[in-house]
């Protein structure tokens, strides 16, 4: 699947706890060349057992429809786990890219971290 046209920059991806929840900071840009990587890392950080995870992405720029699919089978496997997934502070573009894919719409979306946290 071809989904990569902007240059990539680099994918940075930071971990910490927040209570209940892993947050997870993703920066740079999301393409197909990462896509393995970066679903890998996120189940990794997570870990098993966990109840809640928010990506914060405020400092990501862009998202292939490869990182996409990447996101959507993350939040896919996380849910057969019982974690939820939350994305937080996505720029408008990438709120657009996940309102045209059907099964990226399930994915719930925060304003930004703070928002996820306090979520029930």
């Amino acid at each position: 699947m071809s989904g990569s046209c902007a240059p990539s920059g680099p994918l940075r991806i930071e971990a910490r706890a927040e209570g209940d929840a892993r947050v997870l900071s993703i920066a740079g840009e999301l393409v197909e060349s990462d896509c393995g990587d970066f679903a890998e890392r996120l189940k990794r950080e997570i870990g098993p057992g966990a109840s809640r995870a928010v990506l914060d992405l405020k400092a990501l720029g862009y998202v292939s429809s490869a990182g996409l699919n990447a996101l959507v089978a993350v939040h896919e496997e996380l849910g057969k786990s019982g974690c939820r997934l939350i994305l937080a502070g996505a720029n408008r573009k990438i709120r657009r890219l996940l309102n045209l894919n059907p099964t990226a719409r399930l994915i719930e979306n925060a304003d930004d971290v703070a928002d996820a946290l306090v979520r029930p």
